[in-house]
């Protein structure tokens, strides 16, 4: 058997695309990698870290959230909550929830982001609630200068 490097990268190729890591495999190994870089730019000072597990959340949030957090009477009753790093308009993630609900549906389903999270800049119109048969509802409304 050849010890050359077409050998070498072929069964590196073969390996890399046929191996699959589930959601939390990945979120771990990105911990993990804080974790040895943290320790690298501690200039080789072992020191002991308690981490707080910042990231751990649902994210991305179900198409439905659960029925506690998404009633409604009035469209004034919900609030749009952006969950992803970049606004959904931006490649990110959001919902329209019941305002009391607000805070726990960002703690539960919003995503870690670090200060490397890039987004795009492109331009949405504001997000407009609604409340539809008791659940909490949204809609693009027109950008700024745009007519309906």
């Amino acid at each position: 058997m050849s010890r050359d490097g077409d050998s070498a990268s072929r069964w590196s190729d073969r390996v890399h695309t046929t191996s699959y890591a589930p959601p939390l495999m990945v979120r771990m190994m990105q911990v993990l990698s804080s974790m040895v870089a943290g320790l690298a730019l501690s200039g080789g000072w072992l020191a002991l870290t308690v981490l707080v597990p910042v990231g751990c959340t649902d994210y991305p949030p179900p198409e439905q959230l659960p029925a506690r957090y998404t009633a409604c009477a009035v469209a004034g009753d919900c609030v749009v909550v952006e969950l992803g790093c970049c606004d959904e308009c931006n490649g990110g993630e959001a919902r329209s929830v019941a305002s009391s609900q607000q805070e726990t549906v960002i703690d539960q389903y919003s995503e870690s982001c670090s200060s490397t999270s890039g987004c795009t800049e492109m331009a949405c119109g504001p997000w407009e609630t609604t409340c539809d048969d008791g659940v909490c509802g949204m809609k693009r409304g027109p950008l700024a200068g745009d007519t309906p």
